[in-house]
């Protein structure tokens, strides 16, 4: 956990270096709908699958902007709900009786670069803390993920724009707990965002 913290502190360090000539700053409230499905990148035989049932993100924002590039940070809460089924010892299918739920909180430390007709794209590393950490057959989704997304911005007066952002999400590419197969959540939400610039 040492180490997590140790570089996310050294990439904000390096990021708000690079952008010394501050010539705006802006805020943001969000909100996203959310579809995850864990992953492993060994295939388990005779392993639980997983079915996505729900998923949600709400969250705020941070950007600053030099230019056409921007560093762009904030706290996001998601909450994802899952069914479960797998084979027992008798060879029957099984399914869970009540929803695996996965509680998120994110901090993202991403880079974005403005492209044409107000577009933006961006990537970078985010910080991952479940908040339900006890849980059977649901791997830890704690640790550092990596994320990219485009956005559009729409202006809504002097002030406001209104953005609409696909996104991609891998979580815990690396995690707090070092499991041999261990299974990690990739997201994929729409993110609909008000931004405010100060």
């Amino acid at each position: 956990m040492y180490k997590i913290i140790t570089f996310s502190l050294v990439f904000c360090l390096a990021a708000s270096l690079t952008i010394q000539a501050q010539k705006e700053h802006a805020v943001d409230l969000h909100v996203s709908i959310a579809d995850a499905i864990p992953i492993s990148f060994a295939q388990l035989v005779g392993s639980a699958s997983y079915e996505s049932k729900s998923g949600y993100i709400i969250g705020v924002g941070y950007h600053l902007k030099n230019g056409r590039n921007s560093f762009l940070t904030g706290l996001d809460f998601g909450h994802y709900s899952y069914n479960s089924s797998w084979i027992d010892g008798y060879g029957m299918e099984q399914h869970s009786t009540e929803p695996i739920i996965v509680s998120l909180l994110t901090v993202p430390l991403n880079y974005s670069r403005e492209l044409r007709y107000r577009f933006n794209f961006g990537l970078g590393p985010f910080l991952g803390i479940e908040l339900n950490p006890v849980r059977d057959g649901f791997d830890l989704q704690t640790g550092v993920g990596f994320n990219l997304f485009l956005q559009k911005r729409f202006r809504l007066g002097e002030k406001f724009e209104l953005g609409i952002t696909p996104e991609l999400k891998l979580h815990s590419i690396i995690p707090t707990t070092w499991e041999r197969y261990h299974r990690k959540m990739l997201e994929a939400n729409l993110r609909i965002s008000l931004h405010k610039v100060l």
